[in-house]
């Protein structure tokens, strides 16, 4: 009938169960969180100059990782998508730019403290570059523990890419930096800014790696000596407790819902289509 609408399609049980149980498991946990933080702290999380400044340069450090990651992961996951390297190589190269999404992040940590460390071979290259407690080291920290997760999103978006419109380009002249300039890169605004945003996302959240190389930050413009957030919440529930630092986690989820917020805003946007045209 004119007017009428369709009626919403239910999941059968088969998947409708585990999709609730799912769904229980992973925001049960968030939703009491929040709901016990609201009376033990939680507003005066938000007054707090320490923890602010920590969220701040939390945010800043994994806000430069995930740029970084954009900077050097774009022309990367192309090369790796489209065949660049070869078959074999380019495996290779895959496969080692993927690598720490399986090292446990304490140990990545402390791989990135060894390198620059005066047991590294490369200390005489690399010694006299600050990487412990400094915000140099934190963004270190961010970016190799996030950054596959960008490769892998504008790879994945990158085989959805018509390769005919680059072969278009390559047929009126184009090389093949300006191909990847003027008609993969403005193709793929949308996944590239959904996997920064993803990639911010998980930097954010990161604690092993940054407790090895920058549990204090130390001696920055106009905040002086700073923790990042994560290790500020793991240094209260230590010494204070739990009662103390639950108020303090909760502001802190909150604020880490913010990429993930932005990130399904982006993605209602219409120029996510661009790349399936």
């Amino acid at each position: 009938k004119a007017g009428s609408t369709a009626p919403r399609p239910r999941p059968p049980p088969l998947f409708a169960i585990p999709l609730a149980v799912f769904l229980l498991l992973l925001v049960v946990p968030l939703a009491v969180l929040l709901g016990l933080s609201v009376g033990h702290g939680l507003l005066v999380a938000f007054q707090d100059p320490a923890f602010l400044a920590s969220v701040l340069v939390t945010f800043l450090g994994a806000g430069l990782a995930a740029a970084l990651a954009a900077v050097l992961g774009t022309p990367s996951a192309y090369a790796l998508a489209r065949g660049l390297l070869g078959g074999r190589l380019g495996t290779v190269v895959e496969a080692v730019l993927l690598a720490p999404l399986t090292v446990p992040h304490l140990v990545a940590g402390i791989a990135l403290l060894l390198t620059f460390s005066p047991l590294s071979p490369l200390y005489p290259l690399l010694g006299g570059v600050p990487v412990v407690d400094t915000f140099l080291g934190l963004t270190l920290a961010f970016f190799f523990v996030s950054s596959p997760y960008y490769v892998s999103s504008v790879k994945e978006s990158l085989s959805k890419l018509d390769p005919r419109l680059e072969l278009a380009a390559r047929s009126l002249g184009a090389g093949p930096g300006e191909t990847f300039a003027r008609v993969v890169v403005p193709n793929l605004r949308g996944p590239i800014v959904e996997s920064f945003l993803l990639t911010w996302a998980r930097a954010v959240s990161e604690f092993g790696s940054i407790a090895v190389v920058a549990y204090f930050l130390l001696g920055l413009p106009l905040l002086g000596t700073v923790m990042p957030a994560s290790n500020l919440l793991w240094s209260l529930y230590q010494s204070e407790g739990l009662g103390v630092v639950l108020g303090y986690a909760g502001a802190f989820l909150l604020f880490a819902l913010i990429p993930l917020i932005l990130l399904e805003i982006v993605k209602a946007r219409p120029w996510r289509s661009a790349s399936k045209a």
